[in-house]
């Protein structure tokens, strides 16, 4: 009984940020409202001991099931045009970036999404990026470099093949 109490005490405290996250990448409710299910299931059968730092925990499993749920219910689009404006955050993250972002994050290799996420949707500086990620700055500016390869590549391609 103490496990599902607590479980609700991280649901009460964090569930909203969860749902904030989901729909932020996701973009639809429905799909956002499965996503925090689907998280605190995978918490709830977890079991004991709950992590020490359940925010942390609660964003990372959310963006992976987010991520998850993108590639899995897409296959691969081509891009759109603009691509290259995702090199640099949006301020503010307009309908159109957001679903060019959420287009991006189904391309890109999935070990390049977290980075992409805290960068784009989450507005995170690199050393923040590093700090939630448990990795060095060095190795987020080395993962945003290629993230920018890989879109540039891609608008090329998006680019060469709409000129035909």
């Amino acid at each position: 009984m103490r496990l599902a109490n607590d479980i609700g005490d991280i649901y009460t405290r964090h569930g909203h940020a969860v749902l904030r996250r989901a729909l932020h990448l996701l973009g639809h409710t429905a799909d956002a409202e499965d996503v925090l299910q689907d998280v605190f299931v995978v918490l709830q059968q977890a079991g004991p001991p709950l992590p020490n730092e359940p925010l942390h925990w609660l964003y990372r499993t959310t963006t992976r099931a987010c991520l998850n749920r993108l590639r899995n219910t897409r296959t691969r689009e081509r891009l759109l045009g603009g691509l290259a404006l995702m090199c640099r955050p949006p301020e503010p993250l307009s309908p159109e970036m957001a679903v060019l972002l959420r287009r991006a994050l189904a391309a890109i290799p999935e070990e390049l999404r977290d980075v992409a996420v805290f960068t784009w949707l989450d507005r995170m500086t690199q050393a923040e990026i590093a700090e939630v990620s448990g990795c060095s700055r060095r190795t987020v500016s080395d993962r945003l470099a290629r993230i920018r390869v890989l879109l540039e590549a891609m608008e090329a391609d998006h680019d060469h093949d709409h000129a035909n």
